[in-house]
This record gives structure tokens, C-alpha cells and sequence, in this order.
């Protein structure tokens, strides 16, 4: 079983304790203070790249960051279009 110490930061930070089916009893297994530094830092960017450090703030800003960069090659090639059209029609006119 897998015991969470936080919601918002780093999701991964947990206890986890073993449970025996013989007798009931629950063991103490991996404590998240007793972990490496380096398991410590994989959860906390693991958190920031899901979006989950702050809540849902957070992922709604990266959401929208997502939307705003994904929306720039959209719109640079509408401008590009644009003006090979405007200049196709001005050549026209000549």
C-alpha cells in the first residue's frame, strides 16, 4: 500500500507499507524521507512536467502555454499565404 504525503508539489512523494495476508498485520516498508536524492528530484520534475506542482492552476497555465506554442507555426503560415497571395494579386495588376 502506497500512502501519499502531498497533493500538490511532488505527486510521487509517498510511503509505501507491505501488508500480510496471514496474519493482517502491516509492515513498515519504504519510508519517502529514506529515499535518494535522486528519487526525490525525478518526482519533483516528473511534477513539473505533468503540470501537478501548483494544482490546477498550474495545469491550465500549462495548458495554455501548450496551446499558445502549438498555435505559432498555424498562424505564421496563414501570415506567409497571406502575403504570397497579396503579392500574387499585385502582380496581376501591373
Amino acid at each position: 500500500a502506497s500512502v501519499t504525503l502531498c497533493t500538490n508539489g511532488n505527486i510521487r512523494a509517498t510511503d509505501s507499507y507491505d501488508f500480510n495476508r496471514n496474519s493482517g498485520e502491516i509492515t513498515p516498508g519504504k519510508k519517502y524521507a529514506d529515499s535518494a536524492q535522486a528519487d526525490k528530484l525525478r518526482g519533483w520534475i516528473y511534477s513539473i512536467h505533468t503540470g501537478s506542482l501548483g494544482g490546477t492552476i498550474t495545469r491550465v497555465l500549462w495548458l495554455l502555454g501548450a496551446l499558445l506554442g502549438a498555435s505559432l507555426p498555424l498562424t505564421g503560415y496563414y501570415i506567409w499565404i497571406r502575403r504570397l497571395y497579396k503579392r500574387k494579386m499585385h502582380m496581376s495588376n501591373i
